[in-house]
């Protein structure tokens, strides 16, 4: 299967901007950035081979300190991707978490859309939908030049500091075609109802 970008429509992404500020408070604008890039793109943006990830990935899960949540993250309308939280992951051990992280991280390979992300395609679509990311919170001038810094030099943020101290994200990036086979992969959760 071929993963196509997403590009919601305002409506849509009013409402998938609602649920983050609901779900994330403390986001900033840069945060709402990042939402919208991964709700159009996904994991487009991996560029490490499948054995480079996987070896993150287990880097990753041995320094989380904290559990993330949403345990699973609707960002695009279930047309779109998902935030799967690594919290799920963390809680296997052994033979049942490699099996269950290569299988992951196979998933996440397959949500990368057909080809490069098109950049001057996205600063088109950021334009059409910048007003409305901007209407969700008060924001410093200081958070719209990184803004524009970030969009000038085509690359993909961290999240805010603030965001980063009250939530500590560890998520990964996955379609929502790949929703059952998510489920199989974590079947101790109840992943129905984090949507």
């Amino acid at each position: 299967m071929t993963v196509m970008p997403f590009k919601p429509d305002r409506e849509e992404l009013n409402q998938i901007l609602q649920m983050e500020m609901d779900l994330h408070p403390q986001s900033r604008l840069i945060d709402l950035y990042k939402l919208v890039y991964q709700a159009v793109y996904g994991a487009t943006h991996i560029r490490a081979n499948f054995l480079e990830f996987t070896d993150y990935l287990d880097i990753e899960l041995k320094s989380m300190r904290k559990d993330y949540y949403p345990l699973i993250q609707d960002i695009g309308g279930m047309k779109g991707f998902l935030r799967i939280s690594l919290t799920c992951l963390k809680s296997l051990y052994g033979a049942q978490r490699i099996a269950a992280r290569d299988r992951l991280c196979e998933l996440i390979f397959a949500s990368r859309t057909g080809g490069e992300i098109n950049h001057k395609d996205w600063v088109s679509y950021w334009a059409t939908i910048e007003g409305l990311v901007l209407e969700q919170l008060d924001h410093t001038e200081e958070e719209l030049i990184l803004l524009q810094y970030t969009l000038d030099n085509a690359f993909i943020p961290h999240h805010s500091d603030p965001f980063r101290t009250a939530y500590h994200p560890h998520y990964r990036i996955v379609h929502t075609s790949y929703m059952d086979e998510i489920k199989e992969l974590f079947p101790g959760y109840n992943l129905e109802k984090s949507l």
